[in-house]
């Protein structure tokens, strides 16, 4: 492999020199064909077809899918795409769904900059698109750049089928050990340009001085440019949804995409069913008649001499299958350690524990991929980023500066009842005070509300007894019982009590 990539692209500003410009998509063409061996066959196909489900255009192949299952009726059916693909990568996408803490360890400046470095470039958030292209395809890759307009680095999500790696067979898994990497990138003429052959790449080569990088067209572009720059390290990171087993680019499952083609088969057959056996059919026996013969409410069919009318009362089994197609759903996202909950039409109240209960799989599942981000994170991500920030505000960082990256916490919903039993705990216990839980439970938006709203209450509760026992909330009653038809002046907090001409018993 070695012996292949140099003499495929020893030096590719070199070769395209020496060939000329009229050769680049030759050039290009055999960096793809040396990456394209390290991909199972269709990968870059498959990766397509699974943006498709995810981006919503599932109805195209839900299409081929009725034709093949219904080959008479398939024209005549309105298709129902179920979303199953796009809500089974978001859900098991859980690592960002609470945000990270990064720190430098036992330096507070140092920590401060690194969360506004991270918070300008929105990494939490990126990231976790990131992870969802990963959960949807397997893996994902993210590039690293600088915007030295804004003064802020920017996080590229890419899905794995535009990424074209020629790794070292050594280990082929690292990509700063790669020999190349091969991005497409949008044309100068356009994304319609495509289809018309012409495509433009970003080209990272890794040199003995460091990794350069060109922008190379083919099919009819303007050439090859390249950046005299060199940097230490290549601005991509590979983003595996779970451990690689000795390949970057891995065979792609297929039964997701196979039970979502099923289900969605079966939710436009339910349709199709309902539009034509939901409703009583009307059926004419004789004689052809002399004009058409018209219906309706209002309308009196008329049979002729010969003619006879009947009806045929179908008995579909709607419920029955509908059950059917909710099971299959919900056993499915339970078997990826997901709550079959989260895609129920049904909505129901449940308590604290049974939620609890019900995502314990997937906390679970979260928690053994905590250490694959964690190693992305500090080894693969942060040195690109400190590498490159140092560059764009011109204050070089240390570089010992090691980061310590720590997974957010994940909070499960709690009923009301729960979140004050728990709240009370943590108080008598002395692991918080009542103001940090006001903020907790959303009654303050800030620590410093909180301590203003609980002494005001605690001093209107002084001369009044608190028999909820949650000594922030304030009391029902702040003054003297009220004649009977009338509301005492400060009864409500915030709200005037009824003018007396207006009558009234409460506030509006």
């Amino acid at each position: 492999m070695r012996e292949l990539w140099e003499s495929t692209s020893a030096d590719l500003a070199e070769q395209v020199k020496a060939t000329g410009m009229a050769n680049i998509a030759s050039t290009i063409d055999g960096l793809l064909k040396s990456a394209e061996a390290w991909k199972p066959s269709g990968y870059d196909a498959g990766v397509a077809k699974r943006r498709d489900y995810f981006a919503g255009l599932h109805d195209k192949h839900l299409r081929t899918k009725l034709a093949e299952r219904f080959p008479n009726q398939h024209a005549k059916m309105s298709s129902y795409p179920v979303p199953l693909f796009r809500h089974l990568a978001e859900q098991q996408a859980t690592v960002y769904r609470a945000p990270p803490r990064r720190e430098v360890t036992g330096d507070a400046a140092l920590t401060e900059r690194v969360g506004a470095l991270y918070e300008g470039a929105l990494a939490n958030a990126r990231l976790a698109r990131v992870e969802q292209i990963a959960a949807a395809a397997r893996l994902a890759f993210v590039r690293v750049s600088a915007n030295m307009t804004t003064k802020r680095l920017v996080l590229s999500p890419r899905w794995p089928d535009s990424v074209h790696v020629v790794p070292d067979p050594d280990c082929p898994t690292d990509l700063q050990r790669a020999f190349a990497l091969v991005a497409e990138i949008n044309s100068a003429d356009g994304v319609r340009s495509v289809a018309a052959g012409k495509r433009r790449f970003e080209v990272w080569e890794r040199t003995s001085s460091g990794w350069s990088m060109a922008i190379a067209e083919s099919g009819g572009g303007t050439g090859f440019v390249e950046s005299t720059e060199r940097w230490a390290l290549l601005p991509w990171v590979a983003v595996p949804y779970e451990e690689l087993t000795g390949s970057l680019y891995e065979p792609l499952p297929q039964d997701d995409i196979a039970v979502c083609d099923a289900i969605s088969v079966l939710h436009t057959d339910l349709l199709y069913t309902i539009e034509n056996q939901a409703f009583t059919q009307v059926w004419y026996s004789g004689p052809e008649p002399d004009k058409k013969l018209i219906g309706g409410p209002g309308v009196c069919w008329n049979a002729g001499d010969a003619g006879t009318f009947g009806s045929l009362t179908y008995q579909p089994q709607i419920a029955s299958v509908k059950e059917t197609a909710d099971n299959l759903i919900g056993r499915w996202l339970a078997l990826h350690s997901l709550s079959p909950t989260t895609a129920s039409a049904d909505p129901t109240y449940e308590s604290g524990v049974a939620l609890k209960v019900k995502n314990q799989p997937m906390l679970e599942a979260r928690l053994a991929r905590v250490p694959l981000y964690r190693e992305i994170e500090q080894y693969g991500l942060w040195p690109i980023m400190r590498d490159q920030a140092g560059a764009l505000d011109g204050e070089a960082w240390p570089e010992d500066a090691e980061l310590t990256w720590t997974p957010g916490e994940l909070q499960l919903p709690l009923d009301d009842e729960a979140e004050f039993r728990l709240a009370q705990a943590r108080v008598a216990s002395n692991v918080s005070n009542w103001p940090q839980e006001m903020v907790k439970l959303r009654l303050a938006p800030t620590l410093e509300a909180a301590k203003v709203m609980y002494d005001d209450n605690a001093a209107a509760n002084a001369a009044n007894p608190v028999t909820v026992g949650i000594p922030f909330m304030r009391s029902a009653v702040v003054g003297p019982a009220a004649p009977q038809g009338s509301v005492a002046e400060g009864a409500f907090p915030g709200v005037d009590p009824p003018d007396k001409a207006g009558g009234g018993g409460g506030p509006e």
